[in-house]
């Protein structure tokens, strides 16, 4: 992007575990909380070039694969607010058009309101 001289956009994902630490995940979150940390440095480092960097930190998502896991931990509990996979989408739409030039260095989350910054 660099060489090419035209700018960027860099994007990366997150689950809500690397915005907000959860019991027994102790690595998981570390290494989450790192592409934040990833983020907002690069996004330092590319700004000269009109590259943003941003990440989306989704919680719940509704999903085949979400969903047999719910059921799976246990037939008592009530499913989380999820969202369709669409609404991430959205947000990736939005962050790679020129109107999102001045947002970078922000992982953004798409969870419900389960966590606020």
């Amino acid at each position: 992007m660099i060489k090419q001289g035209h700018g960027g956009r860099i994007i990366g994902a997150s689950p809500l575990v690397g915005k907000k630490g959860l019991p027994n995940c102790c690595t998981y979150s570390t290494l989450k909380f790192a592409i934040r940390g990833l983020t907002q440095s690069a996004a330092l480092n590319l700004q000269p070039y009109n590259i943003t960097v941003n990440t989306y930190a989704p919680g719940h998502i509704d999903t085949p694969l979400a969903r047999s896991r719910i059921e799976q931990i246990s037939e008592h509990l009530r499913p989380p607010m999820s969202a369709k996979p669409d609404v991430i989408v959205a947000l990736v739409v939005y962050l790679v058009k020129p109107e999102a030039y001045y947002v970078t260095g922000q992982s953004i989350s798409v969870d419900g309101g389960i966590h606020f910054n």
